[in-house]
């Protein structure tokens, strides 16, 4: 995968992380989360840089 596609997942993962966060707002008992939005980018950036690292 080019650093291209792997920067454009990246973003669109934060995206949807953010976008998943500000839905939290409407369910009860829920609440929104900037260290939960961190997580899902930590967790985003872990899996991109584990599927570009070369294989043997």
């Amino acid at each position: 995968m080019r650093w291209e596609g792997c920067l454009f997942l990246g973003m669109a993962g934060s995206l949807l992380g953010a976008l998943d966060e500000q839905v939290q707002r409407l369910a009860p008992g829920r609440d929104v989360s900037v260290a939960d939005w961190v997580a899902d980018i930590l967790g985003i950036s872990l899996g991109l840089a584990l599927r570009r690292r070369p294989r043997r």
